[in-house]
């Protein structure tokens, strides 16, 4: 045991300038949308600034208007005897504009915080020895007071199975600064129920943060969430550090990731490395031949008769046209030369290595202008007459899309691709529909067995022996059911009727974590969720929809729309709104 804890014996010793860079963070946290009054908001709120509240910054006390975010600190203070949240709670109680009757509960609960306190004894709970309870109150005592804590004791605390427990851990290092545990403060970023805690505390930790958050990153390639987390917390500081996280944040595959840090890279105006910029053109120069494949499948869609398809077709487009202006002035910034062919300018018969890039960044340009010449939407005007589409064309297009290494996103290409997919069915598509069977994702292996079992069920059969089981369950109930009443695809469309402006590659995240459910269950469903020591408080919504013209209850937990928000922070406001309209006519 000493060995293993001997890093964290040498404290770092701060210096006047050094305490106060932690509060930076603090400071530069994106606006609060105060004005919004919905459970959902407010309870998620609280969430995102506890540790603000801990440290004594109680602006959001002061300006807040949601009395949800005020329930949810005084629900939370007196069930978990959280007496490090005394200071907060007799601000609460300060405000004269909220309810006096509820004033008065919160000055309640925070005068038998303040006697459990000077007890040292959790109310009711003196009997309670070891336990997780015990170990949780011990690190509230600690948050509430001035004595520095022990190394050994947080990271006992952080390697708790509890999530309340390793809270806690994290709050204590970020409040006494132990910042020698910055990677193991950085563990948690991926920590259902602790990204937004480990966020705060690596704010409030300052610049120094950004090593720890660079290691997890490299850790964290294709986790979405992880990574979009990543790009948007370096984007709040300057320096090589960030720069450097931001330009690997663009090879993560990460949609969210690639936008938040192509735009912010491009205003900084960085000059990038012979190597970098060659990556960066890599991924321009894939996302551009996706545009140019798709700006020009998108008409043959429309001849198929396939809206679904159509409208797949469309989201891509306005993905790659939306990333790749950012990518080409980050590529071109700082090298007015970049963009001329050294191989052509020789006049030789060979290039060098290097001209690989410079041939790519022409044909990214070639098809940026192309695609400029579309109107906004980035489709074709409809044409008075439509040319037929023969099987041969539309079974290539169906190959090309379903073959197709994607990144960033492209599932929901697949998805509708898989779609219409009908008989007869050719040998290379029949390859395709086999492989897509192995897809980890659900959405995919589901989509790729209804079209094997509507077109040949051979094609399913021959390899179900060999799927692994994970999936190989989920497709043998599809093979059983002749009504398929919770596919992903159905729900994917439902999450985008009640927001229309999430294009379906981000609705997916949503629907992953949605289900339906029926009308008549849903006081089963509230009571079922109910905690016991807590009025009834369903932590979800659920929301009318009509997937295939038929009314359903859609069930979209509060944790999914969280993750949504975490995922796609430029979304975060217009699914609020929308999120507040639902509230109301629920």
């Amino acid at each position: 045991m000493p060995g293993l804890f001997k890093k964290y014996r040498k404290r770092i010793i701060l210096t006047k300038e050094n305490s106060e860079a932690g509060t930076q963070g603090i400071a530069d946290q994106r606006s609060l949308c105060y004005g919004l009054k919905g459970r959902f908001y407010g309870e998620m709120l609280f969430r995102k600034t506890r540790f603000r509240l801990l440290v004594r910054d109680f602006e959001i006390l002061n300006e807040c208007t949601n009395r949800h975010f005020f329930r949810a600190l005084a629900d939370h203070a007196i069930r978990n005897h959280d007496v490090s949240m005394i200071p907060a709670l007799n601000v609460a109680a300060a405000r004269t504009d909220l309810d006096e009757t509820f004033r008065q509960e919160v000055s309640l609960v925070a005068s038998e915080l303040e006697e459990i306190k000077r007890s040292k004894v959790p109310a009711g709970r003196k009997d309670i020895q070891g336990t997780a309870e015990k170990k949780r109150f011990d690190a509230y005592m600690l948050l509430a007071g001035e004595r520095e804590p022990s190394a050994i004791d947080i990271l006992r605390l952080l390697r708790s199975n509890d999530t309340e427990t390793r809270r806690t851990g994290i709050y204590l290092a970020g409040k006494f600064r132990f910042r020698e545990m910055i990677p193991e403060i950085c563990d948690n970023l991926d920590t259902e129920g602790l990204e937004y805690d480990t966020l705060n505390v690596l704010e409030y930790l300052g610049e120094i943060s950004l090593a720890g958050v660079r290691e997890k990153l490299l850790a964290s390639t294709g986790n979405i969430k992880t990574t979009s987390l990543i790009a948007s917390f370096a984007a709040k500081f300057q320096g090589r550090e960030s720069n450097e996280i931001l330009l690997n944040s663009i090879f993560s595959n990460s949609g969210p990731a690639l936008k938040i840090a192509a735009s912010v890279l491009k205003d900084r105006n960085i000059s990038l490395s012979e190597g970098e910029r060659a990556k960066v053109t890599d991924v321009a120069y894939a996302l551009a031949t996706r545009l140019g494949f798709c700006l020009g499948a998108e008409e043959m869609a429309v001849n198929a008769g396939s809206e679904d398809l159509s409208g797949a077709l469309k989201e891509e487009i306005l993905f790659c046209r939306s990333a790749l202006p950012d990518l080409v002035r980050l590529i071109q910034s700082g090298d007015s030369i970049v963009s001329v062919i050294p191989g052509m300018a020789k006049g030789s018969g060979s290039a060098d290595p290097d001209d690989i890039h410079s041939f790519r960044l022409n044909e990214i340009l070639r098809i940026r202008e192309i695609a400029d010449k579309f109107p906004e939407e980035g489709i074709r005007p409809p044409k008075e007459s439509k040319k037929p589409l023969n099987h041969g064309d539309l079974t290539s297009l169906l190959i090309h899309v379903l073959d197709g290494d994607y990144i960033f996103s492209g599932k929901w290409l697949k998805a509708c691709a898989l779609r219409i997919v009908q008989q007869p069915v050719s040998d290379d598509l029949r390859l395709s529909l086999s492989a897509l069977l192995f897809n980890p994702d659900q959405l995919i292996s589901g989509e790729a067995a209804l079209a094997a079992f509507r077109t040949d069920i051979r094609i399913y059969n021959s390899v179900a022996a060999r799927v692994p089981a994970a999936s190989g369950a989920y497709l043998e109930t599809l093979k059983k059911e002749n009504n398929y009443e919770n596919l992903m695809f159905d729900r994917v469309k439902a999450v985008k009727s009640i927001f229309p402006n999430l294009p379906a590659e981000e609705a997916l995240i949503l629907a992953g974590k949605t289900s339906f459910v029926n009308p008549p269950d849903k006081n089963d469903l509230k009571r079922a969720n109910t905690e016991q020591e807590l009025p009834s408080k369903p932590d979800y919504f659920l929301l009318p929809v009509f997937p295939g013209g038929k009314e359903r209850t859609l069930l979209i937990p509060f944790r999914a729309m969280e993750e949504m928000i975490m995922t796609w922070p430029e979304r975060e406001n217009y699914l609020l709104e929308r999120l507040e309209e639902a509230e109301k006519t629920e």
